[in-house]
């Protein structure tokens, strides 16, 4: 159920028993018209999605919801939807969970908690037909979180909601503090105006500065440990050769996550 703020401010929920994929259903919404601020959720998937192309295991029972966004913010400054939606679900995931569970975000898109995955995001650009032929450019922000259950057979640990803040780890409590985390978010950054001061929340959520991370990108791999993110929200990797400045790539836990050996 969506949170009265957020109902309030004119966001509406689609709710399906099942979808291909909820990112999916959003962006062909929004190429049909739809005004935005439109929540899909699906009790389940058969095709979800992770980034570039990865499946997404998708049993009921677990949390599927994408936001669908009109006109967010300039099309150059979309990147930065993905620090508003981990704020976002870090907060909402803190607010279920307490303190002293080790919830924190790892650069680009994932939630871990005390290290062991917990919830992925991912972020599409798409655009939606304004009169005179023209397109508006819109966003999707998609949310897969292990609500009551996690996957065993990754090359990195996965944990579940559900262990970890009991009876009140259910999908429909989340969704409904995301509802209104992602409203407050989303104001903090005002339009990419503040993207300062969402900066500063994203670290206050982040992994903290020192933890060991490994880097896959273009082929090469990167060892080293995280100290930050830039201005333009890219990850700052301390190596012994000096500092790495990553835009993109795959980011592993370095003594966790068996990919990273390889």
């Amino acid at each position: 159920m969506l949170h009265p703020v957020a109902r309030s401010l004119g966001y509406r929920l689609h709710h399906h028993a099942s979808l291909g994929s909820t990112n999916e259903e959003a962006l062909a919404l929004g190429r049909a018209g739809d005004p935005g601020r439109l929540w899909v959720v699906a009790d389940r998937q058969t095709a979800g999605r992770g980034r570039v192309g990865r499946a997404w295991a998708s049993p009921p029972g677990n949390h599927y919801a994408t936001l669908l966004l009109v006109e967010p913010c300039q099309p150059r400054l979309a990147p930065q939807l993905g620090f508003v939606a981990g704020v976002a679900l870090a907060t909402a995931l803190e607010r279920l969970a307490g303190a002293g569970h080790g919830i924190a975000i790892k650069w680009p898109n994932d939630i871990l908690c005390d290290g062991a995955k917990l919830a992925g995001i991912l972020v599409e650009g798409g655009s939606v037909p304004q009169g005179g032929g023209a397109a508006a450019f819109s966003a999707v922000l998609g949310f897969g979180v292990n609500c009551a259950s996690h996957p065993t057979d990754l090359s990195y640990p996965a944990t579940h909601l559900g262990l970890i803040a009991g009876a009140a780890g259910t999908r429909d409590a989340l969704f409904a503090a995301l509802s209104a985390t992602i409203v407050d978010a989303l104001d903090l950054w005002d339009r990419g105006r503040n993207f300062a001061g969402l900066r500063r929340a994203w670290l206050d959520h982040a992994l903290p500065p020192g933890v060991s991370l490994a880097v896959v990108r273009q082929g090469a791999r990167h060892v080293g440990t995280f100290r930050s993110v830039d201005d333009d929200g890219r990850l700052i990797l301390e190596t012994g050769s000096g500092c790495v400045t990553v835009e993109a790539g795959d980011v592993f836990l370095a003594d966790r996550d068996t990919a990273a050996a390889s």
